[in-house]
């Protein structure tokens, strides 16, 4: 029987990490853990103060504070953003010795990423262990609770704009005074986003659908509030606050983006996906990003102007087709031939090592304490900014989906247990 483990997961980002976090905290619970899920706000606070014996954490930054603050802990970087990044831009060749020297081990989601970091670090093959994709979990093994086949007579629209629609409401004009790279990058955004609003009023105007829209996690969900609203469309358009991407692409006919990572989930949810990159690119005198040959556009639509993309939704689209490249891509970078679920293999993990290290007796702050004094500090947080519970993880506004008591009960019959590698494996 597992002892009883303190284990603090930080939530960066609450659209893109929560839903995996919520996962994960049921499955270190099932191990007989505690387990504590913080965001940006409270993570510093609660690992000094409640002496955890493990930490979970997916930014780099707070890897060395996180063990001067707690010395005794095992630190597990757990990455937010872990597949699909060529090597001149993943998080290896990103991280500087010392961080990968503080954690203990690195808990990647594929072969792929674990090969970038072995060969900048050759003990990385003793430090890093693949557990796959954890965001992918509902799709590997929940498909038929979270996808209804049949016609849902919506169509998502999925936004990249946190540049000019940033998540606290912070001024663009800070992005632009600061290097020519943030100002080319909102410049593209502006252009880009012009373009996708163009996008829904073909689909409004053009079709009897509803509109889904998925902003980026980083993005602020009023700002798409407001423009619905002067558009006059609130009878037709949403805009979605989910955890998991792939839950949401699943209750939509076809997704309408740029260039993404989500032609992933569109591609195993059988849901076909039109990029309007080529539109873009167009229309944009030379001010777009130019994504060239992406492999996405192996498994989507391209039109090429909005009368291509008008008389495209009015047809019956197809599924994505088969595609050896983005099946090799899904095994390479996230594990999905795995047959086990990601967050429970991560869960496995963390408590092998833990119940391989010693700890001394602890005396810490109790956790009602802590959470309670974070339900002050939210008021606090609220108080000063409104839109700050849209980035950050707030217990008494952000609940565990009700469907998530069917993934977990799925995932328990499928459970990793006793198969975990010492290190380096898959």
């Amino acid at each position: 029987m597992s002892k009883k483990y303190r284990v603090v997961i930080r939530a960066f980002t609450l659209r893109r990490d929560m839903g995996a976090a919520f996962l994960l905290k049921r499955c270190l619970e099932s191990r007989g853990c505690q387990v504590m899920l913080t965001s940006v706000r409270d993570f510093e606070r609660v690992v000094r103060h409640w002496k955890p014996h493990a930490i979970i954490t997916n930014t780099k930054s707070t890897v060395i504070p996180s063990k001067r603050l707690a010395p005794q802990a095992m630190c597990f970087y757990w990455p937010g953003e872990g597949g699909g990044e060529e090597y001149q831009y993943s998080c290896a060749l990103k991280m500087k010795p010392e961080i990968f020297n503080a954690c203990d081990y690195l808990l990647l989601w594929g072969k792929t990423p674990q090969t970038f970091f072995t060969d900048i670090y050759p003990e990385a093959v003793d430090k890093t262990i693949i557990c796959g994709s954890p965001r992918l979990d509902t799709l590997k093994l929940c498909r038929d609770i979270i996808h209804n086949p049949e016609k849902k007579n919506s169509v998502g629209i999925v936004g990249k704009y946190e540049l000019i629609n940033h998540h606290e409401g912070f001024a663009t004009t800070t992005k632009l005074a600061k290097t020519e790279r943030l100002y080319k990058g909102v410049i593209r955004q502006v252009v880009s986003f012009y373009h996708i609003i163009k996008a829904i009023h073909v689909v409004l105007e053009t079709t009897d659908l509803k509109v889904s829209i998925r902003p980026y996690p980083s993005e602020d969900l009023n700002s798409y509030h407001k423009i619905i609203q002067k558009m006059q469309c609130g009878d037709r358009v949403e805009v979605d606050g989910t955890y998991l991407f792939g839950d949401w692409a699943a209750r939509q006919d076809f997704i309408i983006s740029e260039t993404s990572t989500s032609f992933l989930e569109c591609y195993l949810l059988g849901i076909p996906a039109v990029s309007i990159d080529k539109i873009i690119a167009k229309e944009s005198q030379g001010m777009a990003h130019d994504w060239g040959t992406d492999i996405s556009h192996e498994s989507c639509y391209l039109p090429e102007s909005f009368e291509d993309l008008s008389a495209l939704i009015q047809t019956e689209l197809t599924p994505p087709p088969h595609s050896n490249d983005v099946e090799t891509y899904l095994d390479e970078y996230h594990d999905w031939n795995s047959p086990f679920s990601a967050n429970d293999r991560t869960a496995e993990v963390v408590v092998q090592k833990l119940n391989e290290r010693s700890f001394g007796a602890k005396i810490h702050v109790p956790k009602k304490v802590l959470q309670f004094v974070d339900d002050l500090s939210v008021r606090r947080a609220m108080f000063r900014n409104p839109l700050h519970a849209n980035f950050n993880y707030c217990p008494s506004l952000h609940k565990e989906p009700a469907y998530f008591d069917q993934v977990i009960s799925r995932i328990a019959n499928t459970t990793s247990r006793g198969d975990v590698p010492q290190g380096g494996g898959a």
